[in-house]
């Protein structure tokens, strides 16, 4: 992928708004998630600046600190039996993708997800750094709390 070298200054004054919540996968939000982006969205449109909304599922990178060299020195990691899955990608990817996004005037004002090619879960992410350490992990299972929303709560 080719990268531009210089950004266009009258592209962006006011860039981007990059919204991490890595607890849930894009389409799962709760109805003050939702909320919340709308209302931020909103409040950017209603400024008139030249803007781009990011979701972002979460970062590659966080996963060898939490998991793979925890099971490398043998020692316990935290793990969920939730079905929720999170589509990681790289912070290099973002950074990539972020910037040729705001070099396209096309794409002013519009609401954008970045999602890498799998989603995964816990319990699939631990396997993985199981096998390529070659020892088993130190799992300790935590709950998920589970939030339960009134319909007054729903934007959508």
């Amino acid at each position: 992928m080719r990268v531009p070298r210089k950004c266009n200054p009258k592209c962006y004054q006011c860039c981007v708004l990059a919204s991490l919540k890595n607890t849930r996968q894009i389409g799962e939000q709760t109805g003050k998630e939702k909320l919340l982006l709308y209302n931020v969205q909103k409040q950017w449109e209603s400024r008139s600046l030249n803007h781009i909304i990011i979701w972002l599922c979460g970062f590659m990178q966080g996963l060898i600190g939490q998991y793979a060299v925890p099971i490398l020195e043998e020692k316990s990691v935290w793990g969920t039996d939730a079905a929720t899955r999170i589509a990681y990608m790289d912070t290099q990817d973002i950074a990539r993708l972020t910037f040729i996004a705001l070099r396209n005037e096309e794409i002013n004002g519009k609401f954008l997800t970045f999602a890498g090619p799998r989603a995964w879960t816990t319990q699939e992410v631990i396997t993985l750094c199981e096998r390529l350490a070659g020892q088993d992990a130190n799992v300790t299972i935590v709950l998920v709390c589970v939030e339960i929303n009134s319909p007054s709560d729903s934007v959508f």
